[in-house]
């Protein structure tokens, strides 16, 4: 880890690492995992494998990285809207052309490739249309 330096004369930031930024899953493999699982009849283990699946395709659209859904609800109640149901916004998200899905890692997450301000838009437009 290395130190970075802050102005004010205060103790410098220490960073830690490292940090990954690109794809976490291989399709064709996720793919070949499911189908085994659901052949023997895993259930528990095709249901993780198929939100891996989904977050490989919002992978191959960009999406990276994720939103908690608290912060999500308080930029869209800056506009005085809700959160919809995550069954509504990430096809929402999708049909506007963002890789978007459920986060294995974090159940009340939101991964996608949308900024913020995007996500945003994506709510208010539905709600207005």
């Amino acid at each position: 880890a290395g130190v970075v330096g802050r102005t004010g004369g205060g103790p410098g930031c220490v960073l830690g690492g490292p940090m990954w930024t690109a794809p976490m899953h291989d399709p064709g493999f996720v793919a070949e995992m499911r189908a085994l699982a659901a052949e023997r009849g895993w259930g528990e283990a095709e249901a993780l494998l198929s939100t891996f699946e989904h977050e490989a395709e919002a992978e191959a659209r960009g999406a990276l990285l994720f939103y908690h859904l608290g912060e999500v609800q308080a930029a869209l109640a800056l506009h005085g809207a809700q959160q919809p149901r995550l069954d509504e916004l990430i096809p929402a998200l999708r049909r506007a052309g963002f890789g978007a899905s459920r986060s294995h890692a974090e159940p009340k997450a939101l991964k996608t490739s949308a900024s913020l301000a995007e996500l945003v838009d994506v709510v208010l437009g539905a709600r207005e249309g």
